[in-house]
C-alpha cells in the first residue's frame, strides 16, 4: 500500500486522529480531502501533508454531487489506494466516490456515541474502528474493531510553545484549561473572573481558541496575567505542542472531545470535564463518563451549580490530587 488517503470533517477532534494514522503510515504519499478554507484545512498544511478540497454542504443535493465528482477525480488523480474517514458531514461524498472506485474504506469513530455519517456510511465500508467498547454495538459485528483513538506520534512544535515555556512561573500547582480548536465561551469567561479578579492557589496556561483570544486580548502573541506581583494565568489561542503542556501541568479543565479524552488517556492526566451541552446526542457527556468511569476525573455541567464556582473545584481537585 503505497497512496492513502483521508477525509475528516472541519474540527480538530476529527482531523487529528487521521493526522495521528498519516504519521504512523509507512507509504510513498499522503493526501486528505476536506473543506476549503476551514480549520482542518489549516492543521492539515502545518503538519505538512497534501490537502485537497470538495464542495461542501449539510442539505444541498447538488453540492453533495459536484462534491462527489470532484472527489472522484482528485481520488483518481492520486491513484488511492485506501481511504480513512473520521466523520462530519464533508465525508459522505468522499466515501461514497472511493466505494464507486472499489477503493477500500475504513470508518473511524472517535466519540462513544458515533456521528451520524459513519453510522449512515458504515455500509459502504469495509471496517470500522472505533475508541470505545460501548460504540461498537452501533455497527456491523462483522466489521467493528476496538482500536482505541490514534494520538498524534510528533506534535508541532510552534511559536505559542516556546514562549509559554520562556514564561518564569511560581513555584505553585499548574492547570491547562481548554475548550478544543473552536475554543469555548463559557469555560473562557469563567476562568478569566478567575485570573483577572482573583489570586488562585494555582497558575493557569488558557488556550482560548482563536476568535475568542482576538476579541478579548487582540493580540497574535501570548498574554502574561499577574496579580498581587505573581503570574495568574498565561493566555494564548492556540498550541499545537499539547504533549508539552501536559508534561508541565497537574491537571487539565476542558471539553469532552474525544481526541481531547484519548490524549488524557494517553498522557494519563486527571481532568474536569465540561462537556459541550449542544453535542449531538449529547455525545461528549458520554465520553466524559468513559473516561471518569477509569477514575481519572469529574464531570461538571455548565447546568451544575459547581459549575458557578468552578475555581473553587479545581481548588478541591488539587486537593484531591496531594498537588496542594
Amino acid at each position: 500500500m503505497s497512496r492513502i488517503a483521508f477525509t475528516c470533517g472541519g474540527t480538530g477532534g476529527h482531523v487529528y486522529p487521521c493526522i495521528a494514522l498519516a504519521q504512523e503510515q509507512d507509504v510513498k504519499e499522503v493526501l486528505f480531502l476536506g473543506a476549503q478554507n476551514r480549520e482542518d484545512q489549516k492543521i492539515v498544511k502545518r503538519y505538512g501533508f497534501q490537502f485537497e478540497g470538495v464542495p461542501t454542504t449539510r442539505k444541498n443535493p447538488v453540492t453533495m454531487i459536484r462534491s462527489f465528482l470532484r472527489a472522484r477525480y482528485i481520488l483518481k488523480k492520486f491513484a488511492c489506494e485506501k481511504l480513512f474517514a473520521s466523520g462530519g458531514y464533508t465525508t459522505p461524498p468522499v466515501i461514497l466516490a472511493a466505494w464507486t472506485m472499489g477503493i477500500p474504506v475504513t470508518l473511524l469513530e472517535q466519540n462513544v456515541i458515533p456521528g451520524k455519517a459513519n453510522r449512515v456510511m458504515q455500509v459502504f465500508a469495509d471496517h470500522v474502528m472505533v475508541s470505545f467498547n460501548e460504540s461498537a454495538g452501533f455497527f456491523k459485528k462483522n466489521k467493528v474493531a476496538v482500536t482505541g483513538n490514534p494520538i498524534r506520534k510528533v506534535f508541532l512544535q510552534d511559536a505559542y510553545i516556546k514562549a509559554i515555556t520562556a514564561v518564569q512561573l511560581p513555584d505553585m500547582p499548574k492547570v491547562l484549561v481548554m475548550g478544543g480548536s473552536q475554543g469555548a465561551n463559557a469555560i473562557n469567561l469563567k476562568m478569566m473572573r478567575v485570573y483577572q479578579n482573583e489570586s488562585p492557589p494555582f497558575v493557569m496556561i488558557h488556550l482560548t481558541g482563536e476568535a475568542f483570544y482576538k476579541e478579548k486580548f487582540g493580540s497574535d502573541k501570548i498574554t502574561v496575567v499577574k496579580k498581587d506581583g505573581r503570574v495568574n494565568a498565561i493566555v494564548c489561542p492556540y498550541c499545537e505542542s499539547l504533549d508539552t503542556l501536559y508534561s508541565m501541568v497537574d491537571l487539565v479543565v476542558s471539553r469532552a472531545g474525544a481526541t481531547t479524552v484519548a490524549e488524557l488517556l494517553h498522557f494519563n492526566k486527571p481532568a474536569i470535564l465540561i462537556p459541550y451541552p449542544y453535542a449531538k446526542s449529547d455525545h461528549q457527556t458520554q465520553n466524559a463518563k468513559a473516561f471518569v468511569k477509569g477514575g481519572y476525573g469529574k464531570i461538571i455541567q455548565e447546568t451544575d451549580p459547581e459549575f458557578k464556582v468552578l475555581g473553587q473545584e479545581i481548588v478541591d481537585m488539587l486537593k484531591c490530587l496531594n498537588a496542594l
